[in-house]
């Protein structure tokens, strides 16, 4: 959403999870407006390729001299899912439309392993992708390809807090937090 100042105030532990997606806090910064400031805003340009890789995982920022583009490719084939791919050109524009929406998703047994241990309450198959057999329980997916998107606006959240608009071309195969958070840190260290 390109918004670099901002004052949130919370009056509780967390912000509520709604549905996982980025759609609900999109729609607030709409509707309450953005203003510019006179301040210039801090933008980081990558001069050479850092790639970090997990045993599992690997992500790749490559110089990019025209904002922010990602590339995430997913394979979750042992859970019932073909591989899936997406690119975004990164805008507000092109997140409200393409990645905002994309929920969090679980599977079964993973949810009820959460619910037990007292996690997720107000979690349920209606509010979020609860997945079996390759098919969300009692709902349906936004995109043929909302796990991707989801693990895209993952990536644009966990990249928010390095603090600056960047410059490159991230491309990332089946990285989750764990890995984004090792590419922020080697990204901090430049």
């Amino acid at each position: 959403m390109e918004i670099d100042n901002v004052l949130i105030e919370i009056n509780n532990a967390e912000l509520p999870g709604l549905d996982g997606s980025g759609k609900e806090q999109s729609t607030a910064i709409l509707n309450v407006g953005v203003k510019d400031l006179e301040e210039q805003k801090v933008v980081y340009f990558l001069n050479d390729e850092v790639s970090i890789s997990t045993e599992k995982a690997s992500i790749t920022a490559l110089p990019y001299n025209k904002g922010l583009k990602i590339t995430y490719n997913l394979d979750y084939s042992a859970m019932g899912f073909a591989p899936q791919s997406f690119t975004i050109e990164v805008s507000p524009e092109n997140f409200l439309k393409e990645v905002a929406s994309a929920r969090t998703f679980c599977m079964r047994a993973e949810a009820e392993a959460l619910q037990a241990a007292g996690f997720g309450k107000g979690a349920n198959t209606s509010n979020t992708l609860v997945i079996e057999n390759g098919l969300p329980l009692d709902n349906k997916f936004r995109f043929d390809n909302e796990l991707t998107r989801h693990k895209i606006l993952d990536l644009i959240g966990d990249l928010s807090l390095l603090g600056f608009d960047m410059n490159m071309h991230i491309i990332a195969n089946k990285s989750g937090h764990i890995e984004n958070n090792m590419l922020i840190k080697k990204l901090k260290n430049l």
